[in-house]
């Protein structure tokens, strides 16, 4: 039981207070009565109490007094300070003190019991905390682990040599008729010192995080091998028997399990990932792979989770594409972001590599393959750009791709997808191409190239825009269709070529970009309401009678 020193100057307002404290069901015991700052001090020295309540007015010594000199002797009591003062200069003191509970007289029931129930739970987590320790210091043995993990981690190789393979075949009772399967728990990024774990203490913590993950092993009624990886400093791999089917409930409790105990225990966050059975000894390092890319889902769904690796979660469902989508989506996806690149509009483009890997994310059935190749796929969009626009080469492709595995969440990738797409934007020279600058370039190369095969498709390609964002940007600055334009420049052009009559009219068709002379006759006339060898025959004969007359 916690003891508890009550201390005010005021004996009937001790009294109240203890009165009003539900000891028995708190697991509380009143340890002792001061009734000024000194005696509270020496109350403190002599009994230790875990918890002191006490008055922050009182004579001789004051409570912030009391608590500095306390601390100063050192007292590791929780301190619940009462004031009649609602004085906020008195409670920002307190704070540095350590303090975290103060309460206004008169002390209300309820807020007391809340106080002292948290300060009880914290205290009881601490010595958990500090005998759980104690029993791993009992248990541990710095030199054995080492050599055990590094001999261990061999089994997860294509060549694990035949002694470490017995050593497992031993402890799981031979090799399971069901086949084994690897477990990988993916923890994330933790520095020490770490819940009293000192700044050398990183092996104790790992053994200690390898005893609980054997511990809640066995209360699933489950025999296994668990080790942390010998070369990967943030894996605790464990071998257990199993076809990793039937098995995937009992898998997903106790690995949910193993979870909630590494954040009950440790503090500590992880991810966890489970293979497909191996039917033997050399096939655990591909159960291994599989675990590892299974966990690696975190990126897309969360931490804290357990991820079977399934064919369609890991890059088999060939109609996704490879970056998350069918190719038609991919294609116009491609061209969006070259607009916006383009227009070096920082704000759309990353709410755009953003809402790429939302929309990927909120798909169920995604895993890591799927983040990865819709990562490398804007990485190439982005190095492609860099290219086109002079700009300085983009980190190398395979530290990129390598960076990618260290990532715990999708926003890392897109944030350092952006970071590259800003650079990229600010390092090009070139102004911001506007939809005017766009529709009156267009219009000039098609007067100088009509006899080129100029289409919607042709002018997104080179321009980087939509083709239908540019048809429709094209009819409101022109007032005419893009495609109707083409044809009434190509059909002025072949007017003023007729003049020449040593062109045949095959000829002057093929010069303004008609491959059928035949076609270009219909679109004549259908345009002038003759034939373009009528027309001539018209045009030519003018110039004639002009000079006749």
């Amino acid at each position: 039981m916690l003891k508890v020193l009550v201390v005010d100057d005021e004996p009937l307002m001790r009294k109240g207070i203890i009165s009003k404290i539900d000891w028995e069901g708190l697991g509380l015991e009143c340890a002792g009565e001061a009734r000024d700052g000194l005696e509270a001090l020496e109350q403190i020295n002599c009994l230790r109490p875990d918890i002191v309540i006490m008055d922050i007015r009182m004579p001789v010594m004051d409570g912030l007094e009391c608590i500095a000199k306390a601390k100063h002797n050192g007292c590791t009591a929780h301190y619940i300070i009462i004031s009649g003062y609602d004085d906020f200069m008195y409670a920002r003191t307190a704070m540095r003190y350590g303090v975290s509970h103060y309460l206004l007289k008169p002390v209300n029931r309820e807020e007391l019991r809340e106080s002292l129930k948290t300060i009880r739970d914290q205290r009881m987590e601490r010595d958990r905390e500090r005998e759980f320790r104690r029993r791993l210091l009992r248990h541990y043995e710095a030199g054995k682990l080492a050599k055990r993990q590094r001999r261990l981690t061999r089994l997860l190789t294509a060549d694990a040599d035949r002694a470490v393979a017995a050593e497992l075949e031993e402890i799981l009772g031979g090799v399971p008729n069901e086949g084994m399967v690897v477990h990988v728990f993916r923890l994330h990024p933790f520095r020490l010192p770490h819940l009293g774990f000192g700044t050398d203490d990183e092996d104790l913590l790992w053994y200690g995080i390898c005893n609980v993950i054997e511990q809640t092993l066995r209360e699933a009624g489950q025999k296994g091998v668990v080790f942390r990886h010998a070369f990967r400093g943030d894996e605790a791999v464990v071998i257990t028997p199993g076809s990793s089917r039937p098995e995937r409930y009992v898998f997903a409790h106790w690995a949910h399990g193993v979870l909630e105990a590494l954040r009950r225990y440790f503090r500590l966050q992880a991810s966890a990932g489970t293979g497909m059975a191996a039917a033997s000894v050399p096939q655990l390092h591909t159960s291994y792979e599989q675990a590892l890319t299974a966990a690696r889902a975190e990126v897309l769904h969360g931490p804290g989770k357990w991820y079977p690796f399934t064919q369609f979660a890991n890059g088999a469902d060939q109609t996704r594409g490879d970056c998350g989508g069918n190719r038609r989506t991919v294609a116009f996806q491609e061209q969006v972001m070259s607009v916006l690149l383009q227009g070096r509009d920082e704000d759309r483009v990353r709410h755009w590599i953003e809402r790429r890997f939302e929309e990927l994310a909120a798909d169920p059935g995604a895993g890591f393959v799927q983040f990865e190749n819709l990562a490398m796929h804007m990485y190439s969009l982005l190095s492609e750009h860099a290219e086109q626009s002079g700009c300085a080469a983009l980190t190398e492709r395979g530290s990129f791709a390598s960076g990618l595995l260290s990532c715990t969440t999708w926003k890392e990738a897109a944030n350092t997808l952006f970071e590259t797409a800003r650079s990229i934007m600010r390092a090009s020279g070139a102004k911001p191409v506007t939809g005017v600058d766009i529709v009156d370039d267009v219009k000039n190369y098609v007067a100088r190239h009509c006899h080129e095969n100029i289409t919607l498709a042709w002018v997104a390609k080179r321009y980087y825009v939509h083709p239908n964002y540019f048809s429709r940007l094209f009819k409101e600055k022109s007032g005419e269709n893009f495609n109707d334009y083409v044809t009434r420049v190509r059909l002025e052009q072949a007017m003023k070529l007729m003049a020449d009559p040593r062109l045949k009219v095959a000829e002057i068709a093929r010069m303004v970009g008609y491959d059928s002379a035949a076609y270009f006759s219909n679109v004549f006339r259908k345009e002038f309401g003759v034939s373009p060898v009528k027309y001539r025959a018209v045009r030519l004969a003018q110039p004639m009678q002009n000079m006749k007359k």
